[in-house]
């Protein structure tokens, strides 16, 4: 498909209209710790207790991502919009972990300490498709802060949810 297909540029709009929670995947990997910022994640099932993200082909974390490895799907707060943008462009490799609060397993997943929800997991699938690649996550473990204030992101900008809608 073509950069100047209309039906390719519809669809670029029509995902700006997706509002979408906004979350940070971590992991210790042999060079150091790695991250990335997403708004493509999803829950997958319950049994197993699965989560899937989708990644770019030349995000600079795919090479690392390798089935079995561990790793943490961190939600953010509606107040981490520095972290979210540390990890998306504004710093690069080990420099992304010196903004928010950051503390590892003993798998050496990295967990945001004051992450809406932290989902420890390992991957378990990695599927290539079009320009992306789909990771399924096998969670293992779910830390949750009371709080239910996500960060989300539609439109081209960060947002926060308002009033429910009865």
């Amino acid at each position: 498909m073509s950069d100047n297909d209309p039906n390719l540029e519809s669809f670029r709009l029509a995902m700006r209209r997706l509002a979408a929670s906004v979350s940070v995947l971590t992991a210790k990997v042999e060079s150091g710790r790695q991250g990335i910022t997403l708004t493509s994640t999803a829950s997958v099932s319950f049994d197993p207790m699965s989560m899937v993200v989708c990644i770019g082909e030349t995000a600079a974390i795919r090479p690392h991502l390798i089935e079995g490895l561990p790793v943490t799907i961190n939600l953010l707060k509606s107040n981490q919009k520095d972290i979210s943008d540390a990890f998306a462009w504004a710093k690069k490799g080990e420099e992304k972990f010196t903004v928010g609060s950051w503390e590892s397993d003993d798998l050496g997943r990295q967990i945001l300490k004051d992450a809406q929800a932290a989902m420890l997991g390992v991957i378990d699938k990695i599927v290539t498709y079009g320009s992306h690649y789909v990771v399924i996550i096998r969670i293992e473990e779910t830390r949750i802060d009371q709080d239910v204030d996500p960060l989300v992101y539609a439109d081209g900008s960060y947002c926060r949810i308002g009033e429910s809608v009865v």
